[in-house]
């Protein structure tokens, strides 16, 4: 069972849009009209909206490295080519050269997962119509395995803001939702894995505060280690959220599992890993800002059903470090005024 089949789907778009920083397009704003009766759909609708603003603006070109063989030169020659057709007798050059084009990686990506989308039998008919309309477009991209998609190591052109957010629903849908088959059909998860509602539960708490508290300059910041000496084995520390009005600081960790709490033994307690890293993580902060800053951590659970639910507030070597957590099933101003407390609770004007 994964751990997000009891959050409605209105929620689950929420946390997209505030994820992908989108509320201001007008392509998501209308989606958030719709009833959505699963998550399938959510992104179906999602995905049509937003290929269709886009294709108002016009499909994003970039420059992209062709090898062809030519009759003449153009840009440079490719050597190993040239040798080739050399060696073939054939009367060509071969050139490499930049071609402004449509058919690059990010457009590949959005016409595979749109065909992806239209080959689910879960999607309804209204969104492969509109899915279908707007393929027309990209006639002159080429299909895509998502599967071989280099997600981690994908550039984005500058001013890519509507591109950038479909490519990352897409990246979520393939690693989210999307399972091919063996026969060739395409079939969708009724629910997010964990991993993915995981990954995306933190992109929407830093979107989330990004968009409302702007004074507190929320960041996913590296924090460098307090180390005296060789650091080259050290593992990295990256922080989901912090936040900072300048004297105080908030090392946000956001966690989703399907037990808010470890048991060992019949006794219940916190995830010791999690404790260590957030303390860590604090510590380290304290070190590098010195006394004019005052440090803390807050471990936020996406809350489970169970009866125990962490509600703790500690004092660690002298830092406050707090466990809570979030309830993403109700009525999504009740997660807003949970989010809003702890602004306030942690940077009290």
């Amino acid at each position: 069972m994964e751990r997000n089949e009891h959050i409605p789907v209105r929620n689950l778009y929420y946390l997209l849009a505030y994820a992908f920083r989108s509320l201001h397009l007008a392509a998501w704003r209308s989606a958030g009209t719709e009833p959505f009766r699963d998550v399938q759909n959510l992104f179906a609708a999602l995905f049509a909206k937003g290929i269709g603003w886009q294709l108002k603006q016009g499909l994003p070109r970039d420059y992209v490295l062709r090898r062809d063989d030519l009759p003449g030169l153009r840009g440079r020659l490719d050597m190993p080519g040239v040798i080739a057709d050399r060696a073939a007798r054939r009367p060509r050059l071969a050139c490499e050269y930049d071609e402004f084009s449509e058919d690059h990686l990010l457009n590949r990506i959005l016409r595979a997962a749109a065909e992806a989308l239209l080959r689910a039998p879960q999607v309804d008919r209204k969104y492969k119509a509109a899915l279908r309309r707007e393929l027309s477009y990209f006639s002159s991209v080429a299909a895509l395995d998502l599967s071989r998609v280099p997600w981690s190591r994908l550039i984005f052109p500058r001013n890519a803001g509507n591109v950038e957010w479909l490519v990352r629903l897409a990246e979520l849908l393939t690693k989210g939702l999307l399972m091919t088959e063996k026969s060739g059909g395409t079939h969708l998860r009724e629910t997010l894995t964990d991993d993915a509602l995981a990954r995306l539960y933190e992109k929407f708490l830093l979107g989330w505060f990004s968009l409302y508290f702007p004074r507190l300059h929320p960041g996913a910041r590296r924090i460098p280690w307090a180390a005296d000496g060789e650091e080259t084995f050290l593992p990295a520390m990256q922080s989901d959220v912090t936040l900072s009005d300048g004297a105080r600081e908030l090392v946000l960790d956001a966690k989703c599992y399907s037990h808010a709490m470890q048991e060992h033994w019949g006794r219940r307690t916190q995830h010791s890993h999690n404790l260590y890293q957030i303390f860590t993580y604090v510590k380290n902060r304290e070190a590098l800002l010195g006394p004019a800053r005052t440090v803390s951590g807050l471990l936020l659970y996406a809350r489970t059903d169970e009866a125990v639910q962490p509600a703790q507030t500690y004092r660690l070597a002298g830092s406050r470090i707090d466990v809570r957590t979030l309830d993403l099933t109700g009525d999504f101003s009740r997660i807003e005024s949970a989010l809003r407390r702890i602004a306030a609770e942690f940077f009290p004007d």
